[in-house]
This record gives C-alpha cells, structure tokens and sequence, in this order.
C-alpha cells in the first residue's frame, strides 16, 4: 500500500516548465534532495516527521527545522522568467495561448485574444497598437553599462 499523497504512475511532462503533479507552469518551484522539482502547493501538506517523499522517486527529503517546504528551485525560476519574456502569459488573464496571443505595443502588455476583444475593444483603447504576437517587434530592454568619466 502507498503511502497517503504519493501518484501511482507519476510522469514527467515533455515541457520541463510543468510540474508533473499540476501539470502547469511552475509557481513557486521547489527541489528536492533528490533534485525532482514540484511547485510549493503541490507539495503542500505531504510533509511527515519533517520529511518529505518525492512524488517521482520516493527517496525522501529531510526538511530545515521549521520549514513545512524544500528550497526554491532558483534554476527553474529564473527558466521560468526568460520564458516568460519570450512567450509571456496574458497581462489580464495569466493565459498562454502562444497561438491566439497579441501585444499591444501602447500598454506594453501581452494580451490573449479574449482580453483583447473584452478589454482592448473599449473607446479609450482606439489608438493603441495592438500586434500578433508573431509580429511583435518589442525589443528587450538593454542596460547600458555606466562608464566612469574620462579624467587624466
């Protein structure tokens, strides 16, 4: 018999940004000491005597006095944030339809094509430029380094 919370037939996604439990983006990523990675309310409430067994594996993972979770995967977050900034959910809506996405070049704001037609469509939004996605031409903001003034 398995032990209570612990998936049966537990698969990886192909898209290595799901969690395998939720299957959708990770929020909030966790690793554990067997360098499995699972959003925090995922793991939520598995927790027993300060241990924790991976959903994948089951090798278990010792938790810091304290704390009911493993640490943050840094990783996977900052994996997370680039692919946020080159496929970025709906500003309104936190949805990601890569192929029914729009960006309206006025707001700076990625839109779905729901938000677009039920927010966008109003009159004070007439003369913002609103792009597919595929025509976006936004450039990433560059930081120019500072340099010290010349000086002999």
């Amino acid at each position: 018999m398995e032990p209570p919370g612990l998936e049966s037939a537990l698969e990886f996604p192909k898209n290595p940004l799901l969690c395998p439990i939720c299957h959708d983006y990770f929020t909030e990523p966790c690793i554990l000491s067997c360098y499995h990675t699972f959003c925090a309310r995922c793991l939520r409430g598995r927790e027993q005597d300060r241990r924790l067994v991976c959903p994948f594996c089951r090798q278990p993972t010792l938790l810091k006095d304290g704390s009911m979770l493993p640490p943050p995967d840094t990783l996977m977050r900052q994996l997370i944030d680039i692919a946020n900034s080159e496929n970025p959910p709906c500003s309104n809506c936190d949805k990601r339809d890569r192929a029914n996405m729009y960006y309206c070049n006025t707001c700076g704001q990625a839109l779905c094509s729901h938000c677009r037609d039920n927010t966008h469509r109003a009159k004070m939004f007439a003369t913002h430029d609103i792009v597919h996605m595929t025509k976006c031409t936004k450039e990433p903001k560059r930081v120019r380094p500072r340099v010290a003034p010349y000086s002999h």
